[in-house]
């Protein structure tokens, strides 16, 4: 037998909204609080996939195969491409694109204000492109100034609790993983991949291809096609995402070279770039230098050298230089 509301009268309640609401919650097959009434149609009739308990503002541009969970809220003139799924108990909001096809799971929040005193109430953007996915509390964040926008490109995946905030700027086929956070103003090159934790300093810049390890601190300009170690040094090219993109055996052979002028030989940063200006012939290697060249407003990360290990020329033979395990930790 179902406990309703009218048995729940008859015991001696008083007949106000306020108590029916609340004994409507009472009941032992419970009852949404708030609904939409039936699931919207489409003009041509057939019902859209949206949960009764969603909130939708009559403002939103929905494709008629969107499917939204429960208890998801879309608050303004929010824009959801075709074939786009979005899980329980997510927030879009906000004059926020959404491309096709992207899977949005629970707890999201996408178009919300962005976190910066700066920050006056003026109209901004948030545009996501297709095909990306966004695990559950992922939260990106819409610009801070009138008319500026937060940008994440297509086939992106963000893990769990990754963070996006105002005016970043993330390429294709970008990976955050679980709990990364990309200050305001942060761009992220295409196929990068940042691993778990790993917190970008805003307005720093990640290269397309940079591989950057969990726990990271990135507070200054990371250069495409390397790999960075929980310090923030730099530890080699990403051979393996080389490979995987396509590269070629010359053009991995020319970013070692350039790896090798610009963190393991003595000399100033500014010269190593103007030489590698001259030699670099392959496609990733001038990207390398356009990224090298480009205005920085962080400047790059340390030359430094791994722990335990010090920079050394050779001159003797005049060969470059190498890293050598120090053995006088004692006397220093």
């Amino acid at each position: 037998m179902r406990l309703g509301p009218k048995i729940l009268l008859g015991l001696g309640f008083p007949e106000t909204d306020a108590v029916i609401t609340l004994l409507r919650l009472a009941t032992i097959h419970f009852r949404p609080l708030v609904r939409t009434g039936k699931r919207r149609r489409t003009k041509d009739g057939s019902r859209m996939p949206i949960h009764p308990t969603a909130i939708i503002d009559p403002r939103a541009d929905i494709a008629t195969d969107v499917e939204i969970g429960p208890y998801t809220i879309v608050d303004g003139p929010v824009r959801i491409g075709a074939g786009s799924i979005i899980g329980p108990h997510c927030h879009l909001l906000g004059s926020t694109v959404i491309g096709p096809r992207c899977r949005i799971h629970a707890s999201c929040v996408i178009g919300d204000f962005p976190q910066d005193r700066a920050f006056t109430g003026s109209e901004s953007f948030c545009r996501i492109g297709s095909d990306n996915i966004f695990r559950e509390h992922v939260t990106i964040h819409r610009g801070t100034k009138e008319g500026t926008e937060t940008v994440v490109g297509d086939r992106c995946m963000f893990l769990a609790s990754a963070h996006v905030a105002h005016n970043c700027v993330v390429g294709n086929d970008v990976t955050l993983v679980n709990g990364s956070m990309l200050g305001g103003y942060v761009t992220v090159g295409d196929r990068a991949v940042l691993s778990g934790n790993v917190g970008v300093h805003q307005f720093c810049r990640i290269g397309e291809l940079a591989m950057v390890g969990g726990l990271t601190y990135i507070r200054q300009d990371a250069p495409p096609f390397f790999m960075y170690d929980e310090s923030g040094y730099c530890a080699g090219i990403n051979a393996v995402g080389l490979r995987r993109a396509g590269c070629t055996p010359e053009e991995r052979a020319e970013l070692k070279v350039a790896y090798r002028r610009l963190y393991r030989t003595v000399g100033t940063w500014t010269d190593a770039v103007s030489e590698l200006a001259l030699t670099m012939q392959h496609p990733a290697g001038r990207r390398l230098i356009e990224f090298l060249q480009a205005p920085s407003k962080r400047g790059f990360l340390s030359r430094g050298v791994p722990r335990g290990q010090t920079l050394e020329a050779d001159e003797p033979t005049g060969t470059p230089p190498i890293l050598k395990l120090r053995t006088d930790f004692d006397a220093a």
